[in-house]
């Protein structure tokens, strides 16, 4: 018999730092509610963001992208939209 009870795991990425983004707060959210185990990945927008933090009940893991320094805006964008 299969154990429907299974918690499944959701990894979100996005191309912010997550904080200010409530579309994605609002679709983890739904999700955890769901049953989901819900991760976001995010970009720091700044070196002295906190590199792990906690958003209503979901982990967020910040990275520093090094791309983001060398590339324009609009190219980091493309190239995101590219490895999709």
């Amino acid at each position: 018999m299969k154990n429907n009870n299974k918690t499944h795991n959701v990894v979100m990425i996005v191309r912010n730092n997550v904080i200010h983004d409530s579309r994605v707060i609002r679709e983890a959210r739904v999700l955890q509610n769901l049953g989901f185990k819900i991760t976001i990945i995010g970009m720091k927008e700044d070196k002295r963001e906190k590199t792990v933090l906690e958003l209503e009940n979901v982990s967020v893991y910040l990275v520093r992208v090094w791309l983001k320094d060398l590339l324009p805006v609009n190219m980091l964008g493309w190239v995101f939209k590219y490895l999709e």
